[in-house]
């Protein structure tokens, strides 16, 4: 049985077909890349940073450090920030496909 794009990924491959829509499609429009390779490195160098002084802080101090690595990591990792799209900031030099 060969199966085309979401039909054969999804564990709902399924419904992907019947419906002809693939849900995942939604968090491209959603999740645009807007962070730039500069603003990426950036927000690794202040995770690890963060990371660090949680580490010799301790207490809640700490623990708002963690919390701020780790939202850091996360939205380096992924090229997109929820509180740049709320702003209309765009680090990113590629432009959005059309």
């Amino acid at each position: 049985m060969s199966s085309t794009g979401a039909v054969g990924v999804y564990p709902f491959g399924r419904l992907v077909r019947r419906l002809g829509v693939d849900p995942f499609d939604a968090w491209e429009g959603i999740m645009k890349k807007n962070e730039g390779n500069l603003d990426r490195i950036a927000r690794v160098v202040v995770a690890v940073v963060a990371a660090i002084i949680a580490i010799a802080a301790g207490g809640a101090l700490g623990v708002v450090l963690w919390i701020v690595a780790a939202v850091m990591l996360v939205t380096a990792a992924v090229g997109f920030c929820p509180l740049y799209r709320v702003l209309g900031v765009n680090t990113c030099r590629v432009p959005a496909p059309r």
